[in-house]
């Protein structure tokens, strides 16, 4: 992803115009050495951050460039009214990361998901940790 998105924007395609989506939690095929399907296992969303990691640290984009393609752009996509920016009457989705571009804390809908690198609230069929 950035490598191709720094092409993008060196031929001049504006930061409004891309977006990035993962398979997270789709099914992911796995195959050995000699191309053969050994298995299935899951696409995970954290491949999303590290994207934007290589684009920030490879690539040298800025992250406020690198970030609209997880935010506001595909919220303005598929017209969703309350996502992708930060201001009143938003759903107050957020996600802070520290200086290492790692996930600190997750708020979803003004509720603190994740504090300190640590899950708060897990789904139906999350892992629960002591």
């Amino acid at each position: 992803f950035s490598k191709g998105l720094k092409r993008l924007l060196d031929e001049g395609v504006g930061p409004d115009n891309f977006t990035i989506s993962s398979d997270g939690q789709g099914s992911l095929p796995i195959f050995n050495e000699k191309k053969e399907y050994v298995g299935l296992g899951v696409g995970k969303s954290s491949c999303l951050i590290k994207a934007i990691k290589e684009c920030i640290f490879r690539e040298n984009i800025p992250l406020e460039t690198a970030i609209r393609a997880l935010t506001c752009n595909p919220a303005k996509i598929l017209k969703l009214k309350t996502k992708g920016r930060i201001m009143a009457g938003m759903d107050a989705d957020l996600c802070l990361l520290d200086s290492s571009i790692d996930i600190d804390t997750v708020i979803a809908k003004g509720k603190v998901m994740v504090s300190g690198k640590k899950p708060l609230v897990f789904g139906t069929f999350e892992k629960v940790s002591n």
